[in-house]
């Protein structure tokens, strides 16, 4: 699957996506990224989960969710990135799941 085409069979719209890339599953955990995986920066209190970007595209990442638009920025033309709003962060990773 298309990394785009995720983001339509979940019926969902992220606020921009850059970049095309074929996908494998979810993984919330830079650490155990595999090769072709989508690595999602989960919003958390207590540390910004945009720092394990490098960390999970050197472990094979083919493309990043983020939620915030800075992330988003140091991203593009690196690798593919879509940026979901953290208004509407949740219920889109558990739609985006669902079908990945």
């Amino acid at each position: 699957m298309l990394f785009s085409e995720l983001f339509s069979e979940a019926n969902v719209t992220p606020a921009k996506i850059v970049g095309e890339a074929e996908i494998g599953v979810l993984c919330a955990d830079s650490r155990a990224i595999k090769l072709g995986e989508v690595f999602v920066c989960m919003p958390w209190n207590n540390t910004d989960s945009h720092s394990f970007i490098s960390s999970a595209v050197d472990h094979g990442a083919s493309s990043v969710i983020v939620h915030s638009s800075e992330a988003l920025e140091t991203w593009i033309g690196k690798i593919a990135v879509a940026l979901v709003e953290e208004s509407v962060f949740d219920d889109s990773i558990w739609r985006l799941a669902k079908v990945a």
